[in-house]
């Protein structure tokens, strides 16, 4: 028995020493909220995006067609508590370019610049322009 406690002593200090304070859990993730399957329509409007994370974000998106309000920056989280979950309205030009289009919006998470998540949408050409 002496023998086991011997060997369960140290391993008992590591598993103490390895739990610090600093625990880093980071987490992102963009949703539908509307339109829910991601089909924009044609004469454009206005969409709802969900955006849970654990600290700040970016929302960023390589076409024009998209108008986000609050230059972008749309979310400043207590660092790393807990996630938070948020809703944005994204404006959305209507589409004049005669064919469907695929559209996307990346969220950035700040702290971690290698994590991101992106929703892909897709929308039709506007009636007449095609």
């Amino acid at each position: 028995m002496k023998k086991y406690l011997f060997f369960m002593l140290p391993l008992v200090a590591m598993l103490f020493m390895s739990c610090s304070k600093e625990i880093s859990y980071e987490y992102i993730e963009a949703s539908y909220v509307t339109p829910a399957e991601g089909l924009i329509p044609a004469d454009g409007g206005e969409i709802t995006i969900k955006v849970a994370s654990t600290h700040s974000f970016k929302l960023s998106s390589p076409s024009s067609a998209f108008s986000f309000f609050k230059d972008g920056i749309v979310n400043y989280s207590q660092d790393g508590v807990a996630v938070v979950e948020t809703e944005h309205t994204v404006h959305v030009a209507p589409n004049e370019t005669g064919k469907e289009r695929h559209l996307f919006i990346v969220a950035n998470h700040l702290r971690n610049p290698d994590m991101e998540t992106s929703l892909v949408f897709l929308q039709p050409a506007k009636e007449g322009n095609q």
